[in-house]
């Protein structure tokens, strides 16, 4: 039985999958709309979900801009499309 098992595997080792990750959100940032497998998609999500957040408390009132820039850039693999999420993408949530 399968009991406790989190998260996906996609059939690749783990520095597969986290390459993986950091190329599906560069590229969603980037074109704002990908194609790609329902399970990578499902897979993606949260973490794009948690930095277009991570976005907002960065722009937000008090919020510290140069961490949150720097978490941004620890997943997103082009500076652009970093500074691109924090002036165009998180505003509009």
């Amino acid at each position: 039985m399968k009991h406790g098992v989190a998260g996906r595997k996609l059939g690749r080792d783990s520095a597969q999958r986290s390459a993986l990750l950091r190329g599906l959100v560069t590229e969603l940032f980037r074109h704002e709309r990908i194609s790609t497998t329902e399970a990578k998609a499902r897979f993606m999500r949260g973490e794009a979900e948690h930095l277009i957040t991570v976005a907002k408390k960065g722009i937000a009132e008090g919020g510290n801009n140069v961490h949150a820039h720097r978490q941004a850039a620890r997943v997103i693999t082009d500076p652009d499309i970093t500074h691109r999420l924090f002036t165009e993408i998180a505003p509009r949530f």
